[in-house]
């Protein structure tokens, strides 16, 4: 199968005055999964749609193996597409599903039985292929549904949310099935989701969507340890955010939060300069500690909540400022509801510093 890279030139789309995408560029290389993450109507479907060629731009450029697809129709860029809801044809039977795209290309019939048994041994459904949809399972379904879009030889499979229709259990060894897929087709694949968990399980690298604009593009680690706004802060995983005053930034980072706290940090990233900020510290990145030190400070246990191999701490901080904990069972102190404990920041190098 092909490979191709993608590029995004400055795309922006309006629905009459609403501005659903707002001046997106990226650079994509070829074989790369993608994440398009973000909460519902900040435009990573419609991005996706231009993408497919359903949608043309108010603006910008989409290049799919530096050729321009201006002008060109879903047909004619060289995409596979998987639905949320997968759009079988329900009176057709699993093989006549996969070959649909083939025939409408009018390939030779020898050429055609050929690519969907291979088609459907690569997704394991070799047995099924008489079966019509509504004698499928969901996993089953989405199998089908990826034979079809794989069988035209796509350069750029686009998914938009594929496991949303499916049960959590089901969803998980989808995943890791939709994994193995990519990788062993070496295709360049574009998800989107809303599940910032699957985004970072399966994502080479993650693109951060809020209100049309692209807030962040980078590998999952990056934009877990590294969020580089404070929306992407709090969306992809959960955040400690203490708003406070900058008083120094170079060499070490001082910072007088207003809940009473002085923190230091080796730096104040994205951060540059003195003034009102907010720090972000991640609930896993505090622990509960039996004295003061350096970056420690008091706070009260307001409830604990087992979560199997991890604890779950609320606290308050002297002034109320809420504060969450998560700490593996067995590591460190740990306390009950109404006590007084000390927390420290783990590591305060992943503590992102962001203007106010």
């Amino acid at each position: 199968m092909r490979s191709a890279s993608l590029e995004l030139t400055s795309i922006s789309h309006r629905f009459g005055e609403a501005l659903a995408i707002d001046d997106v560029s990226m650079a994509i290389a070829p074989g790369e999964f993608i994440a398009f993450l973000g909460p519902s109507g900040c435009g990573k479907t419609t991005l996706l749609r231009i993408v497919a060629g359903f949608i043309t731009p108010s603006a910008g450029d989409v290049r799919i193996a530096g050729t321009s697809m201006s002008g060109l129709g879903p047909d004619e860029r060289g995409v596979g597409i998987v639905f949320q809801n997968y759009a079988l044809f329900p009176h057709m039977t699993v093989e006549r599903n996969v070959d649909y795209g083939l025939r409408a290309r009018r390939q030779p019939r020898a050429a055609r039985r050929a690519r969907v048994e291979e088609m459907l041994r690569f997704v394991q459904m070799t047995t099924l292929a008489d079966r019509y949809p509504r004698q499928l399972s969901g996993g089953q379904q989405q199998r089908v549904a990826l034979a079809r879009a794989l069988a035209v030889d796509p350069s750029l499979l686009l998914l938009d949310e594929p496991f949303g229709a499916l049960d959590k259990n089901l969803r998980l060894d989808m995943q890791i099935e939709l994994k193995r897929i990519q990788r062993d087709a070496g295709l360049t694949a574009i998800m989107v989701t809303h599940d910032q968990e699957e985004a970072l399980s399966l994502a080479d690298k993650i693109a951060v969507f809020n209100a049309g604009r692209l807030e962040q593009f980078g590998t999952p680690q990056e934009i877990y340890d590294r969020p580089a706004t404070r929306f992407v802060s709090s969306f992809v995983g959960h955040a400690n955010l203490l708003p406070g005053e900058l008083l120094a930034s170079a060499g070490e980072a001082e910072i007088a939060t207003d809940a009473g706290v002085r923190l230091v940090l080796p730096h104040a990233s994205p951060c540059g300069r003195a003034g009102r900020v907010t720090v972000a510290i991640r609930p896993e990145n505090l622990h509960l500690t039996a004295d003061g030190g350096g970056n420690a400070f008091s706070a009260v246990v307001r409830s604990v909540m087992p979560l199997g191999a991890t604890i779950a701490y609320n606290l308050a901080m002297p002034d109320g400022t809420p504060l969450k904990v998560l700490q593996m069972r067995g590591a460190g102190v740990h306390a009950a509801p109404g006590e007084h404990v000390h927390l420290r920041v783990s590591n305060p190098a992943l503590c992102p510093v962001y203007i106010d």
